[in-house]
This record gives C-alpha cells, sequence and structure tokens, in this order.
C-alpha cells in the first residue's frame, strides 16, 4: 500500500487566460493565489476558489503535477457571467456549499 503524499497547490498563470474576457475564453483571475487558498473541491482536478477581496469566483483546473517535488500548479480563470457557468451543476453546487457567491446576470441599460 503506497503512502499518502501530501502535495503543495500553488498557482501560476496561463497565458491563454487574458486579462480581459475574449470571446469563449475567460480572463485570468486578479489575485489567483487568493483564489486558490480560498479554494474547494470540485472534482479531482478541479477547484472553485473565491478571492474576497476582488470578488471573484475562480474556476482552478489542475495544470501539471511536479511528483518529483510533490507540487500541484493550478491556473485560473474568473467566472464573471453565469453564462459561463451554463448547466455545470458541479460548479452551482459547489459555489453554494462553500457559500461563494455567483455571478449575477448583467443588465444592459
Amino acid at each position: 500500500m503506497r503512502d499518502r503524499i501530501s502535495y503543495e497547490h500553488r498557482y501560476e498563470d496561463n497565458p491563454k487566460h487574458g486579462l480581459k474576457r475574449r470571446g469563449n475564453i475567460a480572463r485570468r483571475p486578479t489575485n489567483g493565489n487568493t483564489a486558490l487558498e480560498n479554494s474547494v473541491s470540485i472534482s479531482e482536478r478541479r477547484c472553485l476558489g473565491y478571492d474576497p477581496i476582488n470578488m471573484e469566483l475562480v474556476v482552478l483546473p489542475l495544470h501539471r503535477t511536479d511528483e518529483e517535488n510533490c507540487v500541484r500548479y493550478y491556473h485560473g480563470f474568473v467566472i464573471d457571467d453565469p453564462d459561463q457557468i451554463g448547466k455545470r451543476q458541479d460548479i452551482i453546487n459547489t459555489a453554494k456549499k462553500a457559500g461563494y457567491p455567483l455571478p449575477k446576470k448583467h443588465r444592459r441599460l
């Protein structure tokens, strides 16, 4: 039986996610480290975090794992609009259970 290994979790930006949303590509979080520190597991390879200072709900996919140094690297993207969640009930349920606010639909004037 293999010993249980404790991994350190680290945030790193992914160049796919810029400062602003581009089409279907969500923007990166203002402070990914804060979101990761305040995250809960959605699945084995994804976390959901919240940055209370910037009021950002952040999905944090596992980006890569450094087995030698026991580090898991996550990147993140911000959910600004309920349409980005769609019917992802796993994200909705996790956010509600953790007490994270879900994004509201922006009203156009």
